[in-house]
């Protein structure tokens, strides 16, 4: 069950008019769900989206609200003539043929990048909040001014962020398939690089660590 639902995204799958049967491996009409709480859907509208996150609800442990998600919309594009396996663009990304391969590839890391989403919003509201505690110790000079509990939930919060981010986005680590596959590995890494998805994981990691070594 996942742990919460971090972002509905809509990934837009726009095909000419076919001159031959879809790939029989994947549908036309997709939804991924990850356990640490991305949901990827392809060819869903928004209503058919939310009605699916609002059926999922009882298998999550904390539903994120609708108005709080969120979310990230990314355009797809078939053409079976296409010299390449795929062509990366601003925005979207062309492929030859968008099979259960593909798909796993590209919904790996959309759902990774709305849950860095996320995260940086969380690890903002903590960097707010351990602003706020220095600022109390600069005008009464004492550590008292700060409770003491405020403090440990502040820091177990912050090593919770990080065990998280490195063992449930596994960001780290390059997709099964681009590792078996080597067709695949333009699609990981363009889409990576695409959604910056290293410097915003290196941004947060370096808020983290600056809350961790300024609350020791």
């Amino acid at each position: 069950a996942a742990s919460a639902f971090t972002a509905a995204i809509r990934g837009k799958v726009r095909q000419p008019v076919p001159t031959k049967p879809a790939a029989p491996q994947f549908g036309n009409k997709h939804m991924v769900v990850f356990n640490y709480g991305s949901v990827v859907f392809f060819n869903f509208g928004e209503s058919e989206a939310q009605q699916l996150l609002y059926d999922l609800r009882p298998f999550c442990v904390e539903p994120i609200r609708r108005e709080v998600q969120m979310t990230e919309d990314y355009t797809i594009i078939e053409r079976p003539h296409l010299r390449e396996s795929c062509v990366l663009q601003n925005d979207l990304t062309v492929l030859r043929e968008l099979d259960l391969h593909s798909a796993t590839v590209i919904s790996t890391v959309m759902a990774q990048t709305v849950a860095l989403d996320s995260y940086s919003v969380l690890v903002d509201k903590m960097l707010d909040e351990f602003t706020d505690f220095n600022h109390s110790v600069e005008k009464t000079g004492l550590f008292t001014a700060i409770p003491k509990n405020d403090l440990y939930k502040l820091v177990a919060k912050n090593n919770a962020v990080l065990i998280d981010v490195l063992s449930k986005l596994s960001l780290l680590e390059r997709s099964d398939i681009a590792w078996r596959m080597p067709q695949y590995v333009h699609v990981w890494e363009g889409l990576r690089e695409e959604f910056e998805v290293e410097p915003r994981f290196s941004n947060l990691k370096y808020k983290l660590n600056l809350i961790q070594d300024n609350t020791k």
